[in-house]
């Protein structure tokens, strides 16, 4: 049997869950690339990712990588997302394994290049799809292919 505290607990979860599924839904994607590892990754090894007019971000890999692997590497957005958004009831949203989450603190125009730097991975050059504000939500999503 379980408590009423552990229903309750697992009706929230739950309800969390399908409300990150429909943000996610709203999102657009900004760019895709690809990356090759330059030196070995271990799970959960924090790595840091520098985005042209986005700034620094923690990228954890839930996998080893191993030397010679490629990567895709996706960027998604939703600008209507702003950074009074990130905090849901006074708690930073979870960070999930193989993404990195921040906020645009510039501005990047459709077609302008992004520069993606990403420790021990070579990033290969991307276009935005889109225009994003100050402000707007970015995630970074690395794939193992």
């Amino acid at each position: 049997m379980t408590s009423d505290y552990e229903q309750r607990k697992a009706a929230w979860a739950n309800k969390a869950l399908e409300q990150e599924k429909a943000e996610r839904q709203k999102e657009i994607v900004v760019g895709e690339t690809y990356g090759k590892v330059e030196k070995n990754i271990i799970n959960a090894q924090e790595l840091k990712v520098k985005i042209n007019e986005v700034g620094d971000l923690i990228l954890k890999p839930s996998v080893d990588f191993n030397k010679g692997d490629i990567l895709k590497i996706t960027i998604k957005s939703d600008p209507s997302l702003s950074e009074e958004h990130i905090l849901s009831w006074g708690r930073e949203k979870p960070s999930h394994p193989d993404e990195a989450f921040g906020t645009v603190k510039g501005k990047i125009k459709a077609d302008h290049e992004i520069k993606i730097k990403i420790d021990h991975i070579d990033v290969q050059k991307i276009k935005s799809s889109a225009e994003l504000d100050k402000g707007d939500s970015v995630r970074l999503i690395i794939e193992k292919t």
